[in-house]
């Protein structure tokens, strides 16, 4: 951690704040049903709009889609966790870290049928529970 604390540019201490977040989120969530866990704390913190803020300076800096994606779907966690306005509230932002996602990929059809190689094998966004809403958004959009 000593090397972290000495780094000087601003853009470099971004990226490793995302890269930090993303990694705690997704090992949070994989100890989701151990007794310490908090998901629900730690998915509100990394849905921040300051972070999601971060998140977009660093994927578009970059041009790596894969950054987004966590953060899409802690917003999407905790919207299924939270009623009414907030909930409309972190789809919105979910919406956006796919779109970003979509976007950075370079991706324009449907969203349903989106697929990459730098994707698990074993993950369809598409059926993730935590973007459904975030998708339905989407789609309804672009019907308009």
């Amino acid at each position: 951690m000593f090397i972290l604390r000495n780094v000087e540019s601003p853009f470099t201490n971004a990226v490793l704040a995302v890269r930090m977040e993303s990694l705690a989120f997704f090992a949070e969530y994989n100890l989701r049903d151990q007794p310490k866990s908090d998901l629900p704390a730690m998915a509100r913190r990394v849905s921040r709009d300051r972070v999601l803020q971060t998140v977009k300076l660093v994927t578009e800096t970059l041009g790596d889609p894969r950054i987004p994606i966590n953060f899409a779907e802690a917003a999407g966690y905790v919207a299924m966790n939270e009623g009414g306005g907030k909930a409309d509230n972190y789809n919105a932002k979910a919406k956006e870290m796919v779109e970003l996602t979509l976007n950075t990929a370079g991706y324009t059809g449907p969203i349903r049928a989106f697929t990459a190689d730098w994707l698990p094998a074993s993950y369809d966004m598409s059926k993730a529970d935590e973007l459904q809403a975030a998708i339905g958004l989407i789609e309804a959009s672009n019907k308009e």
